[in-house]
């Protein structure tokens, strides 16, 4: 009998963590369901909102505008970017006096995951000169694409 009682207590108490186990696992895809359905929300909006701050400059506050640019890059390609900026983008802004304005045409989320995403967006561009010799105003219109970075 005793065996018994013990055989019928060890029984519960396995089903009981087995439950319990289950009812976390439950939960938790739940939490990274929402989470991922939440990224995917945000993501359109904000990228929408901060693909035009990268690529907007004018030559007197270029310095400075691509500067408050680097905070919104992850940390891999911040570095690449600060790179070709202070030697390609500031340089030729400041000796052309150019002044570029980008406008975000489309934004999809490729992949959304609890604590990360991907998107993918198309961006056009104007880039002006402030002034020329002929008094004109030179437009170059350019388009851009990207997709998910490297993992």
């Amino acid at each position: 009998m005793r065996w018994l009682v013990s055989g019928i207590a060890g029984l519960v108490a396995v089903a009981f963590v087995s439950l319990a186990a289950m009812g976390g696992g439950l939960y938790w895809q739940r939490v990274e369901t929402r989470s991922e359905q939440a990224a995917r929300d945000e993501l359109g909006p904000l990228a929408q909102k901060q693909i035009p701050t990268v690529f907007t400059y004018d030559y007197k506050t270029v310095e400075r505008t691509l500067t408050d640019a680097y905070q919104l890059l992850t940390p891999d390609y911040r570095k690449e970017f600060e790179d070709r900026a202070n030697s390609d983008i500031i340089p030729q802004a400041r000796a052309r006096e150019l002044v570029s304005q980008a406008n975000v045409v489309g934004v999809g989320v490729m992949d959304a995951q609890r604590n990360s995403a991907a998107e993918t967006w198309t961006a056009g561009s104007v880039i002006r000169a402030a002034t020329t010799r002929s008094g004109s105003l030179p437009r170059r219109s350019t388009s851009w694409q990207t997709g998910s970075p490297p993992r």
